[in-house]
């Protein structure tokens, strides 16, 4: 008789599930008391982050767990997650960023997930702007960009939660605003950056920093979750 080897459920159980928890690079649960400053990563990486500007925990408004992180806008303001191979994605890794966020007033272009810091290039940034589309940067080399592409407007609600996907299956790059494919552009071979560590930047960029709020937050290399529609998930992304 035949004997499955140990651990084949789990494992096969977790790859159709999510990804492996190894995979998950960086998860920020927005939890915590009212006006905190304390920033917490939950995934297996522990990364110790650096608050710039107005960034807090707020009550004010959550997607679960009673509360959220919340950027005022405020020139400066970004969560600076440190240098760490967790985040190159040297090559054409498949990759998956996610998070649910709330806008009241639309300001300008605010950042939300960005490899750039001073340097005008990167990997990819995702960009709010005020007309309610979203704005995507796309490096080609450390010396230019292979695409910058706009969204159609009116996209994202207002004052309402909502969730935003970016990620690479090593072919396709893609955008997704509440389970909807927004575009598609090539995924570039990044290996012009650093192959050993990368830092990555939440909320904030430097053409613009975020007005609202922020929950459940995640970065995923090595797997792809999104390619076409889908449903956004309903339940806290899990720890383990």
């Amino acid at each position: 008789m035949f004997t499955f080897p140990v651990g084949f459920f789990e494992q096969n159980q977790a790859s159709s599930s999510g990804p492996p928890w190894g995979q998950v690079s960086l998860l920020l649960k927005g939890n915590g008391t009212d006006s905190s400053t304390t920033i917490t990563d939950s995934s297996s990486f522990s990364h110790v982050l650096t608050r710039q500007g107005n960034i807090q925990i707020s009550t004010a408004q959550s997607r679960f767990g009673g509360s959220s992180i919340y950027s005022d806008g405020s020139y400066g303001n970004r969560i600076d997650c440190p240098s760490s191979s967790a985040f190159s994605l040297a090559g054409r890794v498949p990759f998956t960023v996610e998070s649910f966020l709330y806008v009241a007033t639309p300001a300008g272009i605010g950042g939300v997930f960005s490899f750039r810091d001073s340097s005008i290039y990167c990997e990819f940034a995702v960009q709010c702007q005020g007309n309610r589309s979203f704005r995507i940067l796309i490096g080609g080399s450390p010396s230019s960009w292979a695409t910058v592409a706009t969204t159609s407007t009116s996209v994202y609600p207002l004052n309402e939660w909502f969730h935003l996907a970016f990620s690479g299956d090593g072919s396709l790059v893609r955008l997704f605003c509440n389970g909807a494919k927004q575009g598609e552009w090539n995924h570039p071979d990044w290996s012009g950056w650093s192959t050993t560590t990368r830092p990555f930047y939440v909320l904030g960029d430097p053409d613009g920093y975020f007005l609202g709020w922020m929950d459940e937050t995640r970065f995923i290399k090595g797997t792809c979750l999104y390619t076409t529609n889908f449903t956004p998930p309903t339940t806290p992304f899990p720890t383990g």
